[in-house]
């Protein structure tokens, strides 16, 4: 032990006989403490990442067989992404025809309509029906496939198909006090599309316009014109529109402006794929005085 008494200089403590010894002793443990500190870093978390780091990048049998494992469960995890997705999307579209289904089933239950139209609005639930079902029997290859593998295209008139779109929307739109209009100066010309495809589409483009619509006056007007090899459908409303800087972003899987809703963004995202499918472009662009024009481009076979 030592006492001070009083304050030492630096000089008279090292003229102790011992002090040195007593730093050479602190000096000594010092760097066994450190070098039995780097021998446990080095077992217990450098030697492990080396092991692991040598492991990935061996190039035998087993670093092949280990890096397949990897690549196989990656997929996996994708393949079960799109399946949920396809689920989604499907469940998202059956509910389209589903409600309107519902809308003039209970409108036939008025026992002073019309025969006349209550056989119209027969017809319609059938039509509907047909969507639900088509939907239905796509289900299992949807869990093998996209929306593109499975389209079936046959020749159609752009004037067929306008007529059927009028048959399937006006009466739902009328009901609803939305003014529904088609216009087309190409009614001879001839798509090959994939009906049950395009019907979801309509569909989509029109079920969106109407939630977007919080105006008293309410229209959507569809267009067909003519452009050299090309048909370009216009599906325009008169809504609240799209904020410029999102209005590219409408289209990707599950992105919504509506935070309120649990299944977000797949009814224009199921069009794109729908379109791309038909080797065709879709498109959205915001109305000068209101609203969003979804454009959609289709080559004709004329």
């Amino acid at each position: 032990m030592i006492k001070v008494e009083k304050p030492l200089q630096i000089n008279e403590i090292k003229k102790i006989p011992f002090i040195k010894y007593i730093v050479v002793a602190e000096v000594v443990i010092g760097i066994f403490i450190l070098f039995f500190t780097m021998i446990i870093i080095y077992y217990k978390i450098v030697k492990p990442i080396m092991y692991l780091q040598k492991d990935i990048d061996r190039f035998d049998e087993i670093g092949w067989l280990k890096n397949n494992f990897v690549e196989l469960t990656e997929n996996l995890e994708e393949e079960k992404k799109n399946q949920n997705r396809i689920i989604a999307s499907i469940s998202h579209d059956i509910k389209t025809p589903l409600t309107s289904i519902m809308g003039y089933s209970e409108m036939i239950k008025n026992k002073n309509m019309p025969q006349e139209r209550k056989n119209r609005y027969i017809e319609i639930i059938y039509s509907k029906s047909q969507n639900i079902k088509e939907l239905i029997d796509e289900f299992d290859i949807y869990l093998g496939s996209n929306l593109e593998s499975s389209i079936k295209k046959k020749p159609i008139s752009v004037k067929e198909l306008s007529k059927i779109i009028d048959e399937e929307y006006r009466d739902e739109l009328t009901q609803l006090g939305i003014q529904f209009d088609i216009k087309s100066n190409c009614d001879e010309f001839i798509l090959n599309i994939d009906m049950s495809k395009m019907r979801r589409v309509f569909g989509n483009i029109i079920g969106n316009s109407i939630k977007n619509m919080k105006k008293d006056y309410k229209k959507i007007e569809i267009n067909f014109k003519e452009n050299q090899e090309n048909i370009l459908i216009s599906i325009e409303d008169n809504g609240c529109g799209v904020d410029d800087d999102k209005i590219e972003k409408i289209f990707e899987v599950l992105y919504t402006s509506d935070k309120s809703r649990n299944v977000a963004g797949l009814g224009l995202s199921i069009c794109k794929s729908a379109i791309e499918g038909h080797e065709g472009k879709i498109y959205a662009k915001n109305n000068f005085s209101a609203g969003l024009t979804i454009i959609i481009t289709l080559k004709h076979s004329n």
